[in-house]
């Protein structure tokens, strides 16, 4: 269970919001007031049931929904299938364009700077008991400080690449393209966490492995601070978001990145039998029931008494491996979503290794 601390202290026109976000300030009139905080400033409108609010600057989250798929905690799943720490991407990449962009994500912020030191010279002069005007006047100075900063910060901090793509390359980038949209229409795309071997099969419906999956879903944006011609498609796992730009893979891992060539890619697909104890995609193909507990010759175990038929599924799996660290494996309902995929990626690989 998650906590939320909230906590607004009001001096006057001005209004002190305490969270587990951060510290924000506001001013302003009833049905108008100006705000700056962590997630950035804000202009808010409206009194009687119509409002109108607008973030002045900034980047937009994007919205992830995330639901986790996990064996039974009676079963012990050991075997992780993950990527290496971002510093093997940095490690194995000397690339002027790398060391561009980790040098200005090292950047300081100048605008968190000046919100943290306007916040205290306002406690100060609250503190000295200045009047309301002053104040106030104290607050728009700071808004506007922090504004023209965050707008030079940004500047800054982003990194240009004007993709001129020849036809070699052209193609397959685009076809790469497609059929991310077409494996993003998968109604399902898990990212396989965990697999381990099991000789349990009677109480597990005869299955021969076990896996914990999380769904994931398929990005189409540009990292932070980076700004493009080309709109990549990718993927975030855990604390990693990879993008794939038609020269390179990048790794974004907090404020690093590191990088990854295609040439060095390696993929693998293959059709699963899947025993689905969730509920079945549309868009998968079933293909036979095991009882939840099974005897040798597949028939029901007659000792359980809650006993029950799951469905058989055919799922596809992709795996996704470079020398340098990448590790990562997919499936997904549509059986035939990652053969496609494969073959964009090795269309790209192919261009990339004559180089």
């Amino acid at each position: 269970m998650g906590f939320l601390i909230r906590r607004r202290q009001s001096f006057g026109p001005f209004a002190l919001n305490l969270s587990t976000k951060g510290v924000g300030i506001s001013t302003g009139v009833k049905g108008a007031r100006l705000s700056v905080g962590p997630n950035g400033t804000f202009v808010h409108l409206g009194r009687k049931g119509f409002y109108y609010r607008k973030k002045i600057g900034g980047f937009s989250e994007p919205h992830q929904q995330k639901i986790n798929h996990q064996v039974s905690k009676k079963q012990e799943v050991k075997s992780r299938i993950e990527s290496a720490d971002i510093k093997n991407f940095q490690n194995s990449s000397p690339d002027s364009l790398l060391k561009e962009i980790n040098e200005k994500n090292s950047l300081v912020k100048y605008s968190t700077i000046s919100l943290i030191v306007s916040i205290i010279i306002f406690f100060i002069f609250l503190g000295a008991g200045s009047p309301g005007w002053l104040n106030f006047i104290l607050m728009i100075l700071s808004v506007a400080l922090y504004s023209f900063l965050f707008k030079k910060d940004t500047e800054r901090k982003t990194v240009t690449v004007v993709y001129k793509l020849d036809k070699e390359i052209k193609e397959p980038f685009n076809k790469l393209n497609k059929e991310f949209i077409k494996f993003d229409k998968s109604e399902k795309i898990w990212r396989i966490e965990t697999q381990q071997g099991t000789d349990d099969w009677k109480r597990n419906s005869g299955a021969s492995n076990l896996v914990n999956r999380d769904e994931i879903q398929i990005m189409n944006e540009l990292p932070k601070f980076f700004d493009s011609n080309i709109i990549p498609y990718g993927f975030k796992i855990d604390s990693q978001e990879y993008y794939f730009f038609p020269d390179r893979i990048l790794i974004y891992q907090g404020k690093e990145v590191g990088m990854a060539t295609y040439s060095e890619l390696q993929i693998y697909t293959s059709i699963t039998k899947f025993i689905e104890d969730q509920e079945v995609p549309s868009d998968t193909e079933v293909i036979g029931h095991n009882w939840k507990y099974m005897n040798k010759n597949g028939g029901p175990d007659r000792r359980f008494n809650n006993n029950y038929q799951i469905p058989v599924v055919l799922y596809s799996e992709i795996d996704l491996q470079t020398k340098s660290g990448i590790n990562l494996k997919f499936q997904t309902s549509n059986k035939n979503a990652c053969e496609n995929l494969l073959q964009s990626f090795e269309g790209i690989r192919k261009i990339k290794a004559k180089k």
